[in-house]
């Protein structure tokens, strides 16, 4: 590992002002050097600063905890020091929080944490009130550092599986730009892709409210087993009963598609593998029932070809699919 070239992606990381590809560079230097190695870069960046006071106990548990659910680490109290470290800064690049401790550190301020996901991958993370979430592909969610029972808020872009701590006291809200969902324990899914006509919650155990953020009236009152639709476009609702489990099968790395329409299936299909989809004749009167799990780009397609014959090709991220 080379020294001051390690040194300087991670001041550039604590800086905010690191680009993709010393992103890419410092966490591959990461994964190849020793505890020690990690361990010296950041101490001698820790003592370049001369901070007013340490980070906040509630905030370095909330970060400690995301780390240990982003990589599968078991929270030991014999974890070395330096393993913190390790893999503080391997996860700290793509959740692109670390950014916001320098300013933390500095002045008692509100800030934001935020998750991110790039396309075609998946992640999970622990809020500090034991609240799990699992977050899809092309995905964002934010939450306030003074987070807590008080403040169970998350803000939400793309789409994630909640599976709410319970606390009968205190509610726990998930907002997207065209609802507002509010719980206070219980296990369901919302999308909220910025691209997609409908923000989509399903509840599948508990019961939820959804509120229209513009003038924060209860639009809807869910029970288990239904899905509700709200049209971004249209400003309405609709609510229907839908199978909620094979909708969070994702979160196991499983896409299920039973009897769904075309456009349905192609717009998951790019999240899914973080590609682009074109349809040079599309045919909305075709329905799609088949099952993913580790299959490539071009195994899925191969299978679509088994339901209804197609000529495709792959160009990078981009696949040009013309039906037969």
């Amino acid at each position: 590992m080379q020294g001051s070239y390690f040194k300087n992606l991670l001041e550039k990381l604590f800086q905010g002002e690191i680009t993709y590809e010393q992103y890419l560079d410092l966490k591959d230097q990461v994964k190849d050097s020793t505890d020690e190695e990690i361990s010296s870069g950041l101490q001698s960046l820790w003592d370049g600063y001369s901070l007013a006071e340490p980070m906040e106990l509630a905030t370095k548990f909330g970060v400690l905890s995301n780390i240990h659910q982003q990589i599968g680490v078991e929270n030991t109290r014999n974890s070395r020091r330096t393993n913190w470290w390790r893999y503080a800064a391997v996860l700290a690049i793509p959740l692109l929080i670390i950014s916001t401790y320098y300013a933390a550190f500095h002045q008692k301020t509100k800030y934001d944490f935020t998750v991110l996901t790039s396309e075609g991958e998946k992640s999970q993370l622990l809020l500090p009130d034991g609240t799990k979430v699992w977050l899809n592909s092309g995905s964002k969610i934010t939450y306030a550092n003074d987070f807590s029972e008080d403040n169970r808020e998350v803000r939400l872009i793309g789409e994630a599986f909640f599976e709410v701590k319970k606390d009968a006291k205190h509610r726990f809200v998930v907002a997207t730009e065209q609802v507002n969902v509010e719980v206070h324990g219980t296990e369901f899914n919302v999308s909220a892709y910025p691209d997609e006509r409908d923000t989509k919650v399903s509840l599948l155990s508990g019961k939820i409210s959804l509120i229209d953020p513009t003038n924060n009236k209860t639009m809807a009152t869910m029970k288990p087993g239904y899905q509700v639709a709200v049209n971004k476009n249209l400003h309405r609702w609709l609510s229907y009963s839908c199978d909620v489990e094979t909708e969070a099968l994702w979160v196991k790395s499983v896409l299920r598609f039973e009897n769904a329409a075309a456009g349905e299936v192609f717009t998951k299909l790019e999240h899914w593998y973080g590609i682009k989809i074109h349809i040079e004749n599309p045919d909305t009167s075709i329905r799609y029932g088949f099952t993913l799990k580790s299959e490539s780009i071009r195994e899925m397609l191969d299978l679509i070809n088994k339901i209804t014959p197609i000529n495709y090709k792959i160009n990078g991220e981009e696949v040009f699919i013309r039906y037969k």
